[in-house]
């Protein structure tokens, strides 16, 4: 009895197409679970990268709220302050070679003092503009685009004026050379301002502290030195919304890889299951010959343990190909933005996806190791103990009913902490496969009755069998009900907050074009100032409404500051091309109310500010901290915190005239091909970009559905899970019926017979799972979205996608064939001498 453990492993060789689909089972649940922190670690660390690589070594940035432009005056005497080593002004403007509408960023800085925080690389040959002259240096990405090389001349058109460089050198495609994307030219501060026209000023400001410099606690002593518009903080805490985006992507991801652990935990339990059944009498045996129960128990954990061991360390191997497939769909949902070019594989990822693995196989393997231990050798010798317990109905469903029930109560307490948000939806997944076994019968025999015609004849016999191996069937088919659950989940996401976007885009862009000049990596620069005059003299718009674009801060009510995007609107003209979903205040009254000074804030910036119609917000600004009344409040899908004010106000709080965004709406009988034709002649030889509201939506909706790809990369892994999970239990099933399958062969029944028999159980059992899959899908998607409506201050009507059923009963359906596929022809193979022969 000392080696009594080595069953173990003896038991895995001896079945080995079982143990293979458990093992990959496991596999791929370690796979995209590892994949997926690979993946959320490699798109951090590349924004982390590009943030070193606008601020390299600076210890202190200096800008003000929103990061307006701010005058050199308001930072005299900075490189006064104890410690500070050097001072590096920036500015930045959206820019584009002479009737060339290519864009990019000229940028001025003061060169000497940039070169202590950042890594110039230049091309062999090439040099960095000398002070006071006009010439630029340019990163090797865009000077391929612009055919630019160095010793070239160009005339560059920015801030609606004309400038004539020298190029004198071409910058390697990294370390400064990957700063806005590489799309940037850069020369001395005072050329760049001169040549822009825009006096002497800045957009930020870094510092570099003498060594051994506390950056936080200089920036708590002397921050109070600084003009009272700036703010200073260290450089490491910018991007800070974006890595809000970045980490609630990130946590969604997250909690979808987790559906292919929990669909892991079960198929290996019901193999586990399946192998005991099948070993009843063995263990019976074993007793009866001395075995005590804690070496049962060892056996059926050690072969739990070699399978989780061996399948954790191939899932790890195949989830850095599997994060290499996610790493490429992050680049899509933030193209422009992020470069993931730097593979990180963090230590954690590596212990945490094998503690996983190995987690789930012996944690599945604790009840039928229980049950192994406690069998009853005179019973498990008639081996009818196996046959008891696979027809009997367990308690497990009573645990299924909390599970989901806490979901429930959780859901209705409101704000909860992420741990507890997680379990709103892990816990109805889990009490879904829990509940299976108790609906199994109506549902299997309903469903079956209709599919049983595939096999004539014999198709009613698999329908029996299904339902009397109650407890593996219910776990196998529960495992692929989680996942077209969440496949149903994360359509009905999809379609909801998808059209409650484009509603909000059809209701407030009523506009049938829109100008902009968004050039390069800076957007929402504005236009040339010739621009608005031009288009207000085309006799065939009917409205001609510019928006100028601005940024501040306010406090929110937790006493963070928030980043408010103010737009400046002539009002008569914006509400002429707009419309509002108002939730506080009529229309004429926020028009009037716009017009003496108010401001309108969308209902999420309302929330955040804590604020209503009526009371005052205070934002922060490059010119100082201005008081305005709430007007009105309207619902938006906008993810960021927006605001409207007059023009007027505007320009007083913020002195700038030109607008971002020109909206037109054309006369009645105007085409939009003759709007378009009217528009491009009267800004011929200005740059500009020309939208539709059509085009608007469909960029939108491209981006949006783009944000699921990983999503859909994840759940397709789950699939498989399911895929496997079906296969393994139809396996046993053959197994466990290879003498009935050679009776019904001896009887007249032929091979294609027997494999549309197996069909028949399989595609039961997809049939099955699909219908409970609606109900929670439906259950889990209503949470969802109302969660991000609560995140995002806009409650999108949720809708379920009839359209999306048929896709998912499709995908079922597959998944049933393809499961049935290799133990049909298994079946269908047995020998009928063989099989009557079979003990």
């Amino acid at each position: 009895m000392r080696s009594l453990s080595s069953l173990g492993f003896k038991h895995l060789r001896h079945r080995k197409g079982r143990s293979a689909l458990t093992g990959l089972g496991v596999a791929f649940g370690v796979a995209i679970f590892f994949a997926t922190m690979i993946s959320n670690a490699t798109t951090e660390a590349s924004l982390r990268t590009i943030i070193d690589d606008l601020v390299g070594r600076a210890d202190v940035w200096i800008a003000s709220p929103g990061f307006e432009k701010y005058d050199e005056s308001d930072i005299a005497g900075v490189e006064d302050l104890p410690d500070v080593r050097a001072v590096v002004p920036r500015t930045g403007h959206a820019a584009t070679l002479a009737r060339d509408d290519r864009g990019f960023t000229l940028v001025g800085t003061d060169i000497a003092s940039d070169r202590e925080i950042v890594d110039y690389e230049l091309e062999r040959g090439g040099r960095l503009p000398k002070p006071g002259s006009d010439e630029l240096t340019l990163p090797r990405r865009l000077a391929d685009e612009l055919d630019v090389e160095a010793g070239r001349a160009i005339r560059i058109e920015a801030n609606g004026r004309t400038s004539r460089w020298h190029v004198v050198g071409i910058l390697e495609n990294r370390g400064a050379g990957r700063v806005f994307e590489g799309r940037f030219m850069v020369g001395w501060l005072e050329q760049v301002q001169r040549a822009t026209g825009s006096g002497e000023q800045v957009d930020t400001t870094l510092l570099v502290l003498e060594p051994a410099t506390d950056a936080a606690q200089w920036i708590d002593l002397y921050e109070g030195e600084l003009d009272e518009n700036l703010a200073a903080t260290e450089p490491g805490t910018q991007g800070g919304t974006f890595f809000q985006i970045l980490a609630a992507t990130q946590t969604a991801l997250l909690a979808v890889s987790m559906v292919a652990v929990v669909v892991s935990v079960f198929l290996v339990y019901n193999s586990l299951s399946m192998a005991l059944a099948e070993r009843v009498q063995l263990y019976g045996t074993l007793r009866a010959l001395g075995a005590e129960r804690r070496q049962i128990t060892r056996t059926v954990v050690v072969e739990a343990l070699t399978l989780g061991t061996v399948s954790t360390a191939f899932g790890l191997g195949l989830g850095l190909v599997l994060a290499r497939l996610l790493i490429t769909t992050m680049e899509g949902i933030f193209e422009g933005d992020l470069s993931l070019d730097t593979f990180t594989i963090p230590t954690f990822a590596i212990l945490l996806a094998a503690a996983v693995g190995i987690g789930v196989t012996l944690l599945a393997s604790l009840i039928p190791a229980r049950r192994a231990a406690r069998v009853d050798p005179i019973v498990a010798m008639r081996n009818t103990q196996a046959l008891a317990s696979e027809r009997r109905l367990g308690r497990a469903w009573i645990l299924g009913v909390a599970l989901i029930a806490s979901s429930i109560a959780l859901s209705l307490a409101g704000d909860v902490a992420f741990p507890f948000a997680m379990a709103i939806l892990l816990f109805p997944l889990v009490g879904a496969i829990l509940l299976v076994p108790l609906v199994l019968r109506p549902l299997g025999t309903t469903v079956g009755t209709a599919i049983a015609p595939i096999a004539r004849g014999v198709g009613k016999v698999s329908v029996g069998h299904l339902t009397k191996a109650r407890t593996r069937s219910a776990l196998t088919l529960g495992i692929l009900m989680a996942v077209l659950g969440m496949i149903l989940t994360i359509g009905t996401i999809n379609r909801s907050l998808g059209d409650a976007i484009i509603e909000s885009i059809d209701r407030e862009f009523g506009a049938d074009f829109v100008v902009s000049n968004e050039l390069g990596s800076q957007d929402y620069q504005p236009l040339d100032a010739r621009t608005l005059r031009r288009l207000r003299n085309v006799e065939s718009f009917e409205t001609v409404s510019p928006l100028t674009f601005h940024t501040a801060q306010s406090e929110t009510e937790d006493g963070d500051d928030a980043d408010i995007f103010v737009d400046g609107a002539d009002v008569d003209a914006f509400f002429s091309v707009r419309g509002f979903d108002l939730v506080s205040g009529e229309e004429d009254q926020v028009r009037e109310g716009l017009r003496d000074g108010e401001i309108l804030l969308t209902e999420r910036t309302a929330i955040a500010l804590d604020a209503e119609r009526g009371d005052v917000v205070v934002l922060s600004t490059v010119n100082g901290r201005e008081e305005l009344r709430v007007t009105g409040v309207y619902r938006s899908a906008n993810f960021i915190n927006l605001a409207y004010v007059d023009e007027r106000v505007a320009r007083r709080i913020w002195g700038r005239t030109d607008p971002a965004f020109i909206e037109i709406d054309l006369r009645p009988g105007v085409s939009l091909a003759a709007g378009k034709t009217a528009i491009e002649a009267a800004l011929a030889g200005l740059a500009f970009d020309l939208q539709t509201q059509a085009d608007f939506e469909a960029e939108i909706r491209k981006e949006f559905n783009g944000f699921f790809a990983p999503f859909w990369a994840v759940l397709a892994i789950s699939v498989l899970v399911g895929l496997l999970g079906i296969a393994n239990t139809l396996a046993m099933a053959v197994l466990q019926r290879f003498r009935e399958f050679g009776v019904l062969r001896a009887i007249g029944v032929g091979r294609g017979g027997v494999r549309r028999m197996v069909l028949v159980e399989s595609l039961t059992m997809a049939g099955v799972a699909f219908i409970l899959a609606l109900p929670l899908g439906i259950y889990l998607s209503s949470q969802t979205i109302g969660g991000v409506g609560a995140m995002t201050g806009y409650e999108a009507t949720w809708r379920f996608p009839l359209n999306w059923a048929w896709y998912v009963l499709a995908v079922a359906a597959a998944v049933g064939a393809i499961g049935a596929a290799l133990p049909g022809r298994r079946a269908a193979r047995i020998e009928i001498v063989e099989a009557l022969a079979y003990e």
